[in-house]
């Protein structure tokens, strides 16, 4: 492997890294603004609907609009066009303090269309635990941001790493997608290599590279996929 393209695969390590780094933030604020319950409205003494249920699900709707708008708007807006829009338009601005590097605002496109995804996944595992878990914990004195977080949260976890994983198998395979904006990383590295040898071979390099963190990343779910199911054998035999 020449020198050029061991440089390549270490800028395609950082972007992955980044990119797993920079999605927690981004999800953590998103499971709090499902979760989250807010009072926007005043329960007036006198009247005798019942309009403590009315508050509680018109506050679950305002915050639940911000969710759906990120996440909607983020699955249907390809990862390309986020790509484009961020790392030719926000350099094409001009503004001064922002940074116009090209593998900055991929990084960037991808945590958040990334974000999307997986926050999707949460919300998803969140939701297929039952509601007497959180209700049990409120019953113990618990806040709902504990419940949330000791309760809700721990048990909805282990059911969502199986897609989680696969998220981020993905995330890695779409660093070639930062190319667009004029990043050489380890694919267009290879396709410069090959333009100018005329040997395929860097193309099988990159593969390979694609392989050993995908492979590994598919084992290890599998791993886990297994360990919960004989838990969960264990469990019902005791």
């Amino acid at each position: 492997m020449s020198g050029r393209m061991f440089g390549r695969v270490i800028s395609y390590i950082v972007l992955v890294l980044i990119g797993l780094v920079g999605i927690a933030p981004f999800v953590y604020l998103l499971i709090l603004s499902f979760k989250s319950r807010i009072d926007v409205l005043t329960v007036p003494p006198d009247l005798h609907f019942d309009w403590a249920t009315i508050k509680e699900n018109y506050s679950q709707v305002i915050n639940d609009q911000h969710y759906i708008t990120f996440v909607e708007n983020s699955v249907i807006v390809t990862g390309i066009s986020t790509l484009i829009a961020l790392g030719f338009g926000v350099p094409a601005l001009q503004l001064p303090g922002v940074p116009i590097e090209p593998i900055f605002w991929g990084a960037v496109a991808l945590v958040l269309v990334y974000s999307a995804y997986v926050s999707e996944v949460y919300r998803a595992g969140i939701e297929s635990v039952h509601p007497s878990q959180s209700a049990a914990a409120r019953s113990l004195g618990l806040t709902h941001g504990q419940a949330l977080r000791f309760v809700v949260i721990p048990q909805a976890v282990r059911r969502v790493i199986p897609p989680l994983l696969n998220d981020f198998i993905g995330l890695q395979k779409d660093t070639a997608l930062v190319a667009l904006l004029g990043v050489v990383e380890a694919f267009r590295q290879s396709q410069i290599e090959v333009a100018a040898t005329f040997n395929y071979t860097p193309y099988i390099c990159t593969a390979i590279l694609f392989i050993a963190i995908t492979v590994p990343l598919a084992r290890f779910t599998d791993w886990l996929i297994a360990r919960d199911r004989r838990r969960q054998q264990a469990g019902k035999l005791a």
